[in-house]
């Protein structure tokens, strides 16, 4: 039997939870199974792109699709391969949207739907036919509906559906025409089933992968991995508004006066960089506070942590939590509407509430209880053993329309 032909679509390959997620799905595919191929819409952001592995086709990207998805970087001219692509009777449409984009606080995303809606006719189609295509992130699914011939299309969802800003209208036409929605966990997937009853009984549950095969590198260290006679803490997230690092700043700030020998280290990049750090220089924790940047391989981080800290105001299932739940770390998370699925108050983890105190108080239970936190810690490797799942599996139930209601290890 012929391996089956698989399309996985995402936007881009830049340092993120979802995309080192989905290398480390690639990295578990059995290329006996299935011929993977891969199309990245916006190659240019491909900091993961030398550890995709052999086995997987990357396709080249027209660049049309990218424009079409109006990257942040050279923005310019991708708006306006746009005109030139949309021609005269679609550019005040065009123009319109963009406009829209621009003036409208957090508008950005929905002006990225109707910039492809207006021009998806106009658009090259994909090469070759498919068992499956699925869309991972941005415009990857609508790229998968209108772009790729294949038997059964899917999205893949990575977050609570309710934070992600998008016009919900315009994404339930789209997925009206797909056959099932993949979900990272059980409760993602019922938040998106209650805004998309369309595909109610079509999710499967199937939770991140940590990558870790032979194209990793353990070589890039951005800062010293443990300071020693200190408690070294770990938050490895985007520098975003919605992940709660202002609290983290000023939670440090709080167990350096109480005299705690700390140091925490943040690992990751966003549009909060400049106000964080003017944050940590305002209190005078430039010692303590440290933002050195993303790193590609964050495991070495991982392993040297005493405790992980995840301050977050929202998430789908982190993946820098699994990282921490399958090296043994004890973890501290605040109590955003999603993290059950990963961490049990008490079993594998500190839940806190989402507040400068109780981030505080929390870890400074597990510095002043270390049988506690390892048991913390013990707990959290045991649970996520227990809950790891075969993609092999999954592709096959995708690849022949086999999906089912959601199902997973984590209710």
């Amino acid at each position: 039997m012929s391996p089956y032909r698989v399309l996985i679509i995402v936007s881009s390959l830049r340092i993120g939870g979802p995309q080192k997620s989905l290398v480390g799905l690639l990295e578990r595919l059995d290329p006996r199974q299935f011929d993977v191929n891969l199309l990245v819409l916006d190659p240019g952001s491909d900091a993961l792109a030398p550890w995709i592995p052999g086995h997987v086709t990357v396709l080249a990207t027209p660049p049309a699709l990218t424009s079409a998805t109006i990257p942040a970087t050279d923005a310019a001219r991708h708006i306006a391969r746009l005109f030139r692509i949309g021609g005269v009777r679609s550019s005040w449409k065009l123009l319109n949207q963009i406009v829209r984009g621009a003036a409208a606080t957090g508008g950005r995303q929905q002006a990225r739907q109707h910039v492809w809606r207006i021009l998806r006719k106009r658009l090259p189609k994909i090469p070759g036919k498919f068992d499956m295509a699925i869309g991972v992130l941005g415009q990857s699914t609508y790229c998968a509906v209108d772009l790729v011939d294949a038997h059964f299309r899917y999205h893949w969802v990575r977050s609570d559906t309710r934070v992600l800003n998008r016009d919900v209208v315009l994404d339930g036409r789209y997925f009206g025409l797909i056959h099932g929605v993949v979900a990272v966990s059980t409760l993602c997937a019922k938040i998106f089933e209650d805004m998309y009853p369309v595909l109610r009984g079509c999710t499967q549950v199937y939770k991140n992968d940590i990558p870790n095969g032979p194209s990793m590198e353990r070589a890039e260290v951005m800062v010293p991995l443990a300071a020693e006679g200190t408690v070294n803490l770990l938050t490895v997230s985007r520098l975003d508004p919605l992940k709660g690092l202002e609290l983290a700043v000023a939670a440090c700030d709080e167990l350096v006066r109480a005299g705690r020998r700390i140091r925490w280290v943040v690992l990751g990049d966003g549009p909060s960089r400049a106000e964080l750090e003017a944050e940590v220089r305002a209190r005078g924790l430039q010692r303590y506070f440290l933002l050195p940047g993303s790193v590609s391989d964050t495991l070495p981080y991982v392993s040297a942590a005493d405790i992980y800290v995840h301050p977050s105001r929202t998430e789908g299932r982190s993946n820098s939590v699994e990282e921490a739940r399958a090296a043994g770390k004890p973890i501290v998370v605040t109590n955003y509407p999603t993290v059950a699925d990963q961490v049990e108050n008490g079993v594998t983890g500190v839940v806190c509430e989402i507040d400068i105190a109780a981030i505080g108080s929390a870890i400074g239970l597990l510095i002043d209880n270390p049988v506690f936190a390892e048991k913390l810690g013990h707990n959290a490797s045991v649970r996520y053993a227990e809950e790891v799942d075969d993609p092999n599996a999954l592709f096959a139930a995708l690849c022949t329309g086999r999906i089912a209601a959601s199902s997973g290890t984590d209710e």
